[in-house]
C-alpha cells in the first residue's frame, strides 16, 4: 500500500535538489502550485499522466517516485539538472526579504513561489526567536534538509512534542531523527512512549533502522507487549523479531493467542514460524483456524496442525483445503493422514 507522506516528501526532497520552487514544478507539469503543495503534505497523489510528467522532469522511474525513500537517496545523491532554465527571477523578492522586517506567517505565504536555496538562505539568518517551531515545521517541505536540521538544534528537547517529531521525520535524515529522539527521551524520561512515538514516525519517514531497533527494543523488551510488537514487526530483522516472540513466551509471558501470531507471521521466516508453532503455545480447535496461516507453513506443519486438532475433519474442509493446496500437496497430505490414521 502507498504511503503518501512518504511519496510527499519524496518529491519535495527531489523539488528541492533540483532548487526548484512549487510554482516552477507546478508549471513543468501543468499543475498548480496547491496541487504540488497537496502532494507535497501527503494529502493526495499524482494522477498517472502527472506521474509519467514527474518522472520525465526528475530523471527517475515511476517505481522509483512511488516507492523510493529520502534516506536511500540521499545517501545515493540525485542528480541534478542545470540545463532547465526559468525567466522567475527571485533577485528583488529575496532583496525584501533581506531589507524588511517580513511577518513569519506572510514568508509561509510565499514560500511556494521562492526557490529553496534562497529561501534556507534566508531562514538560516533568521533568529530562533522570529520562527516558533510549529512555524520552522510549516517550512519543512521547502527548505533545505541541511539548514532544516540545522535550525532544529536550537530548539529545547522539551519544546520538542511527539507530534511535531512525527511531522518532521520525513523531511529530515534518520541520523538527525534519533539525535532527537534520543534527547527527547533523556529530557522527558519517556519510557514505552518512547517506543510508540518510534513506531509512529517509522509508519512516516522512509528509515531503515534494524540495526537501531535491535538495539532500543532490547532496552525495552521486557514492557513491550503483544500489540506493541505487532507494530514493530515490520521494522525488525527477521531474528530479532523472532527472539522476541520465543522470550516473551519463555519468560510465562501472557500466551500468543492466533490472531496476533498472524499479524507476525509475515515478517518471519516459515521455518521460524514452524518452531513456534511446534511448541505448542498456540493451540487449534478446529480447521478454520488453521487455513489462514497455509500461505506461511509447509505440508508438515499443516499435517502437524491437522493431527492435533480435537475435532474429525469434515468433507467441508476437504474441498476448502483442495482449493488452497496445489494438487500434489493435497495428495501428499491426505496420503500421510490416512497412513496415521
Amino acid at each position: 500500500m502507498l504511503n503518501l507522506e512518504q511519496v510527499g516528501a519524496y518529491i519535495s526532497f527531489l523539488r528541492k535538489k533540483k532548487d526548484w520552487t512549487q510554482v516552477e514544478l507546478a508549471n513543468l507539469v501543468g499543475v498548480s502550485h496547491q496541487a504540488v503543495s497537496k502532494w507535497e503534505r501527503g494529502e493526495s497523489l499524482p494522477d498517472i499522466g502527472v506521474l509519467i510528467l514527474l518522472s520525465k522532469v526528475f530523471e527517475v522511474s515511476i517505481d522509483n517516485l512511488l516507492l523510493n525513500s529520502i534516506q536511500e537517496s540521499s545517501e545515493r545523491g540525485v542528480r541534478e539538472d542545470n540545463e532547465l532554465t526559468f525567466n522567475f527571477d527571485m533577485d528583488n523578492l529575496l532583496e525584501l526579504l533581506n531589507n524588511t522586517k517580513i511577518d513569519v506567517n506572510d514568508l509561509l505565504d510565499i514560500s511556494p513561489l521562492v526557490k529553496p536555496s534562497k529561501l534556507s538562505e534566508f531562514i538560516l539568518s533568521m533568529d530562533i526567536s522570529q520562527i516558533p517551531l510549529e512555524k520552522l515545521i510549516r517550512f519543512a517541505p521547502f527548505i533545505q534538509q541541511t539548514v532544516l536540521e540545522e535550525k532544529i538544534k536550537n530548539y529545547n528537547p522539551n519544546e520538542i512534542t511527539k507530534d511535531d517529531l512525527v511531522l518532521l521525520a520525513p523531511f529530515i535524515s534518520k541520523k538527525v531523527f534519533l539525535i532527537i529522539l534520543n534527547d527527547m527521551r533523556m529530557s522527558k524520561e519517556l519510557g514505552l512512549e518512547f517506543v510508540d512515538l518510534l513506531i509512529e514516525a517509522l509508519n512516516i519517514a522512509p528509515y531503515h533502522m534494524e540495526e537501531e531497533l535491535t538495539e532500543i527494543v532490547s532496552i525495552y523488551k521486557d514492557k513491550i507487549s503483544w500489540d506493541v510488537l505487532v507494530s514493530l514487526a515490520p521494522f525488525l530483522e527477521q531474528n530479532t523479531l523472532f527472539d522476541l516472540i520465543s522470550e516473551k513466551q519463555n519468560e510465562g509471558d501472557l500466551p500468543i493467542n492466533k490472531n496476533i501470531f498472524i499479524k507476525l507471521v509475515p515478517f518471519i521466516t516459515k521455518e521460524q514460524v514452524r518452531k513456534i508453532l511446534f511448541s505448542d503455545y498456540i493451540v487449534f480447535k478446529e480447521i478454520s483456524e488453521i487455513l489462514m496461516f497455509i500461505p506461511f507453513i509447509d505440508l508438515e506443519t499443516l499435517k502437524y496442525l491437522i493431527d492435533g486438532l480435537s475435532t474429525k475433519i469434515t468433507k467441508q474442509d476437504l474441498l476448502v483445503l483442495s482449493a488452497l493446496l496445489d494438487e500434489d500437496s493435497f495428495k501428499k497430505l491426505m496420503e500421510g493422514t490416512k497412513e496415521e490414521n
